[in-house]
């Protein structure tokens, strides 16, 4: 998760909490051992240092397969990307398997997070 740096890493203590305090943040859910992740986590922090009015970004660094979010967010594919607003699930989107995330997606998905930052999503 180096990549990653400029974002919060958020682990599975606390994460609840973290995203209600968080407000609005989109969350990259992602793996150490996953190539697509790699990949995808640098595009995903310049993107958030642009910034969205109003929405923070995270990564969820679910590289544990017994790590309790893959279950708790439906979490099948890394990278997945999730809007929560005060805590709950907003939107998402899911990686394909064997893909990854598309920077035409990706962007559709971010412009929307922004959007709906106030949580009418």
């Amino acid at each position: 998760m180096t990549e990653s740096s400029r974002l919060p890493v958020l682990g599975p203590d606390g994460f609840e909490e973290r995203l209600r305090d968080m407000g609005s943040v989109v969350v990259c859910f992602a793996a150490d051992w996953c190539g697509f992740c790699a990949r995808f986590l640098p595009e995903f922090a310049r993107r958030a240092a642009r910034g969205q009015a109003g929405v923070q970004f995270a990564v969820a660094d679910v590289s544990d397969y017994d790590d309790p979010r893959w279950e708790a967010y439906a979490i099948r594919v890394v990278p997945t990307l999730v809007h929560f607003v005060a805590g709950a699930p907003a939107r998402r989107l899911d990686g394909r398997l064997g893909y990854g995330l598309s920077a035409g997606e990706t962007d559709s998905f971010m412009r929307g997070a922004s959007l709906a930052g106030g949580g009418q999503a």
